[in-house]
């Protein structure tokens, strides 16, 4: 069948990137799944060879600090079909999941639906720690009497403080980029 054809050329495609996946058809039977995506979820092999969505959502629901935004959603996307769906979900233990879903289409006809899911908790640390470095940074500077800047690679002012500001007697929109 042309779903499982589509299965197993997806299973080649993301069997080795650190995407998770899963497959539902449209009534609701689980038809693939990556090992990243068990490991996610760190769901017991038994719960997503039973094949049903519905046992697989309960599990995953428990470890979600909205669960209850989290099943709207997914019953929404179940109802609508034909929409795609992007969001962030927010797990107990602080992790930090990425979830992309799209039907997946058979000639023309809508015979699946396609969840992949990535961690990006540590690229949301890293922008949380940037944003908090950056502040640290412009209050310390905001506040000395040193003329403070930072430049790019080819010498344009990036940030000037308010002390280089006075001392170049211009405004930020004058001299930055």
């Amino acid at each position: 069948s042309e779903l499982l054809q589509i299965k197993l050329s997806t299973e080649l495609s993301f069997k080795t990137l650190s995407v998770a996946m899963l497959i539902v058809d449209i009534e609701g039977n689980i038809q693939f799944w990556n090992k990243q995506f068990t490991q996610m979820f760190g769901l017991p092999d038994f719960l997503i060879q039973k094949g049903k969505k519905d046992s697989v959502l309960g599990y995953v629901v428990q470890q979600l600090q909205n669960p209850k935004d989290f099943l709207a959603k997914v019953m929404h996307l179940y109802r609508t079909p034909e929409l795609d769906s992007y969001d962030i979900l927010e797990l107990i233990d602080q992790r930090i999941i990425e979830r992309f879903s799209v039907p997946l289409r058979i000639n023309g006809q809508i015979n699946a639906r396609i969840w992949l899911f990535r961690d990006i908790t540590a690229q949301k640390l890293f922008e949380k720690h940037s944003k908090e470095v950056e502040f640290k940074f412009k209050s310390l500077s905001e506040n000395s009497n040193d003329f403070i800047m930072r430049i790019d690679e080819k010498f344009r002012y990036l940030y000037v403080n308010s002390a280089g500001l006075k001392f170049f007697d211009v405004s930020d929109k004058q001299i930055i980029g």
